[in-house]
């Protein structure tokens, strides 16, 4: 594969700026600065032909800056066959539904099957795409719901910039085993990679800055004084483990974190109970904003205002199937190719909870009961 080579002479009004600063700029932000960071610790940046290797040198006018781009080796994972609902479609890109317990793609030292093994088999075209083709981004490997592809290297780097620049709405749905104080707020905490345990991320003022908005929807109050709630959270950045991290900050852990929080064992049987719900970006093609949605089983077909208690033990089905996920896409005027799924209709959780879970029957029957005469409105609590 040859390798890409740039040059560029340092005008008088760039003098002072810091060599990936410079990089990145006069190369249109066609690299990331993270990326061009990389460039120079590889040795790949030269200022008047002598290799550079501080990313924070300052220039003088009249330098010549050299670069040769990273060659990146093409990604040699086999297809896999591999089930996976695809919520939308078109030639461009695809939204799927990543589902929990699988990562998005291998990691260091990681053999296992990944989402990228089943896009390759999805969209076999992607081969030979770069070390990951197709991703645009990631989710953590216990987290479920939306997982934006781009299906030509050209859609795939557009919007990963969107990303980059934060211009994509990224919104998830959540339940905290404890209530925060306030129903609605701002986390700004920053986050670097904890100095004990490697796998996880912990506020430090050292880490990288990092922003998560919230509101409390609903609350759920234990017989033994525990109040849970379900959170409904718009990500402004997209660090790892951002929101299970900032939540256990706060003394609200994500339910079913086995990582962040010491209660995990006792909702171990139904995972992370966190959902990438809604996405909206601008279509590379169109040219359009897009807004795609989806609810998991339990939030599609119930009632909000009928939420009971056990909803939030009842959030994932236990039955594992690959339907088709129910979906809301917002564009304008174009949504050819869209599979909504057939079920629209809301059900009440009762009928959820006898259909599946037979330890709940009796509690089952007796919100089925009381299902018709409870009232509506915004944030209650509820009794387990």
């Amino acid at each position: 594969m040859e390798q890409e080579t740039y040059q560029f002479k340092v005008d008088a009004d760039q003098e002072g700026t810091r060599i990936d600063q410079f990089l990145t700029i006069s190369l249109e932000d066609r690299y990331s600065r993270s990326e061009i960071q990389k460039w120079i610790k590889e040795g790949l940046v030269t200022v008047d032909g002598d290799p550079v290797k501080e990313r924070s040198r300052k220039l003088m006018a009249g330098q010549v800056i050299g670069a040769a781009k990273r060659i990146i080796p093409e990604n040699t994972q086999e297809p896999v066959a591999m089930e996976f609902p695809v919520v939308y479609e078109d030639k461009h890109l695809a939204v799927i539904h990543k589902p929990a317990g699988i990562a998005v793609h291998p990691g260091p030292g990681d053999s296992s099957i990944t989402m990228l093994h089943g896009i390759l088999h999805r969209w076999p075209h992607l081969r030979g795409q770069g070390s990951r083709p197709g991703i645009v981004h990631r989710l953590d490997k216990p987290t479920e719901g939306l997982l934006l592809i781009g299906l030509n290297p050209d859609v795939q780097w557009k919007l990963s910039r969107q990303f980059q620049n934060r211009e994509v709405d990224k919104r998830y749905v959540a339940y905290l085993l404890s209530t925060p104080s306030e129903m609605e707020g701002r986390l700004e905490f920053p986050l670097m990679r904890d100095r004990v345990d490697r796998r996880k991320r912990t506020v430090h003022p050292a880490g990288r800055d990092a922003t998560t908005i919230y509101q409390v929807t609903d609350v759920y109050k234990t017989r033994k004084g525990r109040k849970l709630c379900r959170v409904e959270i718009e990500l402004i950045t997209g660090r790892t483990h951002q929101i299970r991290a900032h939540f256990a900050h706060i003394g609200c852990p994500v339910v079913g974190d086995d990582l962040y929080s010491r209660s995990a064992k006792e909702f171990s049987r139904f995972g992370l109970l966190l959902l990438a719900a809604r996405l909206g970006f601008t279509h590379p093609a169109l040219e359009k904003k897009w807004s795609l949605s989806f609810r998991n089983r339990i939030d599609s077909w119930s009632s909000p205002e009928k939420l009971h208690s056990i909803e939030v033990f009842a959030l994932r089905s236990p039955q594992k199937g690959t339907e088709t996920v129910p979906a809301i896409v917002e564009g304008q005027g174009h949504n050819d190719g869209l599979d909504c799924g057939s079920d629209r209709q809301r059900w009440p959780v009762w009928l959820f909870l006898q259909a599946s879970t037979r330890p709940y029957t009796k509690l089952a029957k007796r919100l089925r009961k009381s299902s018709a005469g409870r009232a509506t409105g915004g944030p209650e609590k509820k009794h387990l």
